[in-house]
Order: C-alpha cells, then structure tokens, then sequence
C-alpha cells in the first residue's frame, strides 16, 4: 500500500453533538476519538493529512503532545465534506487517497485492507465501504444504484428497509479522478455544502469502475450524538473484554467490566464484577482485582490483591504481593511488595515500605489547604487502627503507632509512638448523673 495516503476529515462543529469542546477529542474507552483514526493510519503506515477547523486549537495541542506525525490544513468555514477534501489538493502525492471521517473510531485494519484490495484487484476510482442497516437513521447517508449515488441522511425520505446498505464514510479514490473532477462537486441547495458523497454517482455517470467493500455495521458506526457515542463505547468495552478473555484474563462479568484500550494485563489474573481500569494502567500477572473496584493510571505489580471496592488511581504503583482491601483509596503513592491496607482506609501522596501493615481507618493527611506533603512509611511498621497520620511525616523502619492516635512527628526505628489523650474512668458517674436528672424532672413537675 505504499501508493496510498490517509486524508482526515475532523474540521465539523458537530452540531448534534452537544457538547462544549470538539467531539474529536472526547475519550472512548479512555482514549480521544480522533487518536483511533491515527492509530490506524500509522499502523498502516501512511502519511496522514489531517483537517481541522471547529475548535482546532483544541484538536492539534492534542494531537501534536501525543507525537502524532501528520499535517494540518485549516477548514476555515464548514462547508462540507467535499470542500473539507478540496482544501488538501496541495497535499496530494500518492496515486490513491483514502479519505475518512475522524468520527468513525473503530474500522480495522483489516478493513482498510480489504478495500485497498478490491480497488487495485478491479482497477477501481473510486472504492467506498457500505454496510447493512436497515433501521431509520438520522446519522447514514444510503447507497441507491443506476447510477451508484449516496442520498445522505438528511435528504433521505424513503424506508430504510428498501434501502438496507449505508454509506460507512471509508473511500479510496485516485488521485487522478480527483484532480480531473473535484471541482465538479457542486453546493447542495438546501444545505449549502459540498458532499464527497456527489463524487460517487459522478464517477458512474462517467462509467467510471467503483467498488464496494462490505464491511460489519458495528465497525463503522459513526458518532454524531451522545447517544451514539454511549453505543459506541459500550460496544468497544464489550470488544475488549472479549480480547482479554481470548488471552486467558478471567473476566468473570464482561457486561459490567470496562477496562480501558491501553490497560495492559497480566496472564492468570482474575477480574471481578464491576471492575473498572482506566488510562494507561498496568495489572501484573495472577493478580485479583475486587468487584467495583476502580484503578486509574496505576501499576499493580504481580500477586497483588485488590478489592472489593477500592480506588487506587493517580500513578500509583503497588508492588509484588500487596494486598489493598475493601473501601481503601490509595492516590500518587507507592507500596512495597507484601505491604497490607485491607480495611477502610486513605493512602494519599504516601511511600510505603515492605510488609507493612495499615490498620483499619488509617487516613494521610496530607493536604494542608493549600499543599500536599508526603507521608513517608518504612518496612515492617505497624500502624495501628484508626490512625491520623500528618504529613510531612516519617515512620521509620519497624516502628509501631498505637490505635487511635494522630502522629504528627516523625516516629524512629523501633519505637512505640501513642498520641492519644489518656482515657480517665469515673466510677459511678452514669448513677450520680441519673439521679440528678430525675431530681431536676421532679422539681419541673411540681
């Protein structure tokens, strides 16, 4: 495919699309639209040209900091796909172009393959991608025949189930019809734009060869609404699940797990209902992960267990063996293999060393209303239940603090820190209290 170059198309205001920033930049599965386009054209290895226009600003910071190599040209008015392709003529240097919608996130390589194939196989113009759909869509534009034409959606006013095969937004065209005819494309009347779309029933009134490639809806599902964009992503989660499971990930409820596209997981790791992994997380191997547990951007190293409903996110890294509990929330720390927090607890900014153990409703504090400072814990160290823990603070190597206290100095090797207030008993105070509240009720009733 080395004839071949990759334009685009992501200049719309996406008006349907309600939202205050440009919809491709809007994560699916953890990662913005527009980076699944990319990703496929750079797998692909083709150069990319890519058109911007509403909000662009917001569109090139994110795909430049994310070291996409491709070109931009501005769509300075939104006037169409077909004006959208015009505007890349300069451009123009391999002998087929395929031109995409940035809004059609899941086609495959495999699909641009096909396409490609059949085009040179049949010495095409004009190859274009369709799939079945025969429900009524506000979003599909339909492939009519004698001559091939697509009627978008808008202007569509028939049954979708007598025109059953939509227009899935994938074309390859030569570079050489399109020099010859893209300025034939003439402004639609009642929309005031150009379509790319009018390129296909010129090319066969001209007789031209045009291929047609099928391909399966749910690849091709584009996104034009919130709507859409939920079906797409739960469909994209159900799609990942399904690859972990073929890697032997047990997933023990692929419906209500979601495990982002760049989580990486280990073999032999177990993966309980309502899980969610987010980012760009990295699960060991053998490792459990808990019912509604939530890990973001966090490493878990192998062995480790974690769950039920836990929360470890913001570059957190657990290491071999630890063993995080249920309603724990471990934030930007570190936790050295064999390390325990198994109950009601929050690790915040925290370095934690081995074998440690956190008693339950432990809690950093570690934000003073206006910084956060770090908590330091070594190996060995027993912190007791209920503990307030004030950072900056340092616990030094097997050290121990007794349940109940706020330490707010550093604590030395093998020293006891107790930082409560003495406990002070005093008999038969409950009786001598009770008979003065009956004394002072019996004088009110008099």
């Amino acid at each position: 495919m080395n004839d071949m170059q990759a334009i685009i198309l992501a200049a719309g205001k996406s008006t349907r699309f309600n939202t205050t920033t440009t919809k491709m930049i809007t994560p699916i599965c953890g990662k913005p639209m527009i980076f699944y386009t990319l990703d496929l054209c750079k797998q692909l290895d083709l150069p990319i040209t890519l058109v911007v226009g509403h909000q662009k600003e917001n569109l090139i910071q994110a795909v430049v900091e994310n070291n996409y190599a491709c070109s931009f040209v501005t769509q300075e008015e939104q006037r169409g796909t077909g004006d959208a392709l015009k505007i890349t003529q300069s451009s123009w240097q391999k002998d087929n172009l395929l031109v995409v919608n940035g809004d059609v996130p899941l086609i495959t390589p495999q699909m641009i393959e096909k396409l490609y194939a059949e085009h040179i196989k049949i010495d095409a113009t004009i190859t274009f991608a369709i799939a079945h759909h025969d429900q009524p869509s506000a979003s599909y534009g339909r492939v009519f025949d004698n001559p091939i034409r697509i009627v978008e959606a808008r202007h569509f006013d028939q049954r979708a189930d007598n025109y059953p095969w939509i227009n899935a937004g994938i074309y390859l065209i030569k570079k050489e019809f399109l020099e010859k005819h893209i300025a034939h494309i003439q402004k639609n009347k009642n929309s005031n734009e150009f379509y790319i779309t009018d390129l296909i029933e010129h090319a066969s009134v001209q007789q031209e060869k045009i291929g047609m490639v099928y391909v399966d809806f749910q690849h091709v599902r584009g996104i034009n609404t919130i709507s859409e964009l939920s079906v797409v992503e739960r469909n994209h989660y159900q799609t990942i699940a399904q690859q972990w499971l073929d890697n032997d990930i047990f997933i023990k409820d692929p419906q209500t797990t979601l495990i982002d596209t760049n989580v990486v997981i280990g073999a032999g790791t177990t993966i309980e209902p309502g899980v969610q992994i987010k980012g760009n997380s990295i699960i060991g191997r053998d490792c459990t992960v808990g019912a509604y547990t939530i890990i973001s951007n966090s490493i878990i190293k192998d062995n480790a267990t974690i769950g039920p409903f836990a929360h470890v996110h913001t570059n957190s890294v657990l290491n071999e063996n630890v063993c995080i509990g249920n309603f724990v929330e471990v934030k930007n720390s570190t936790i050295d293999a064999g390390t325990k927090a198994k109950h009601l607890t929050y690790l915040g900014d925290s370095t934690i060393g081995a074998k440690t153990n956190i008693g339950a409703g432990t809690i950093t504090c570690n934000y003073d209303g206006k910084n956060k400072h770090r908590t330091i814990i070594g190996n060995q160290v027993f912190i007791g239940s209920n503990n307030s823990l004030i950072a900056p603070v340092t616990i030094k190597d097997n050290a121990m603090t007794a349940a109940g206290s706020t330490i707010t100095n550093d604590v030395d090797e093998f020293t006891l820190a107790i930082a409560r207030a003495r406990q002070i008993n005093k008999d038969g105070y409950v009786l001598h209290l009770k008979q003065r509240q009956e004394k002072i009720k019996t004088t009110e009733t008099q």
